[in-house]
């Protein structure tokens, strides 16, 4: 580990994140357990970047499970239990595994936090995991939630996760449908292709950047919106420029 300095002086953190070893992490905001909580303060508060940026310059693929992420928030939890200021939805990433070693755990998972708790939600019954802008496990009631589908939960904390002006419920649910799909008619394959094709599918205009990345290769691709384009919009169905991770210390 840590045979680049990719953290390089001054960088405390990031929000897309990925070593050598071919972990990953990303960071959509989330909601939080406010409204249950209200006359609680929090203090000794983690910025979510710099929690972010311990694990991915301290921990390898094996390391990264779901059993080692909990214990790390529970390393930089605040005085009311979580380590996000607001809610926090991280996105992991490793490469794929032997199912022999049963200590490494799911390749890809989903912590979900606020600065009062959180959970991790890995993929039970299916192949994938997705996560948009509204918690799946953590601060959802399945008694009351009346979708069938329970990686669609209807309220975070109370409150309707499809409420007038939200985006996450339509993405997440349009993403849902088109893996499933694609894995029905044996179209899931695992090309940056396909990828795109996805991220297109969840995309809606306000989409300043996008990010892909095989954890087995270790190569990523970006695609950032230019003003002189599209607005600073649309990045998804731009240009994405592909590298592998030894190319960002080529000299």
């Amino acid at each position: 580990m840590n045979k680049y300095n990719y953290t390089g002086p001054g960088h405390v953190g990031g929000l897309s994140l990925f070593n050598e070893d071919g972990l990953y992490i990303m960071l959509n905001c989330g909601s939080t357990g406010e409204n249950k909580h209200p006359q609680r303060e929090t203090t000794n508060i983690t910025g979510i970047e710099y929690f972010m940026r311990s694990i991915i310059s301290t921990m390898d693929g094996h390391d990264a499970n779901p059993y080692n992420i909990m214990n790390h928030v529970d390393q930089y939890k605040s005085s009311t239990g979580g380590i996000s200021g607001s809610g926090s939805i991280l996105v992991f990433a490793r490469p794929s595994m032997s199912s022999t070693l049963p200590s490494y755990g799911p390749p890809g998972f989903v912590l979900e936090v606020d600065r009062y708790g959180g959970g991790v939600r890995t993929n039970t019954d299916e192949k994938f995991v997705v996560a948009t802008n509204h918690f799946v496990k953590y601060g959802v009631n399945e008694k009351t939630d009346p979708s069938n589908d329970k990686y669609s939960p209807w309220e975070n904390f109370g409150l309707p996760v499809a409420s007038p002006g939200s985006t996450s419920w339509w993405r997440h649910a349009a993403i849902l449908n088109a893996v499933r799909s694609k894995i029905r008619v044996n179209q899931m394959d695992h090309t940056f292709t396909n990828a795109k094709e996805l991220l297109q599918t969840a995309g809606h205009g306000t989409t300043e950047h996008s990010i892909l990345f095989s954890p087995n290769k270790k190569r990523f691709g970006i695609s950032v919106a230019t003003p002189f384009v599209s607005g600073a919009w649309d990045a998804p169905y731009l240009t994405f420029y592909e590298y592998d991770f030894e190319e960002m210390f080529d000299t």
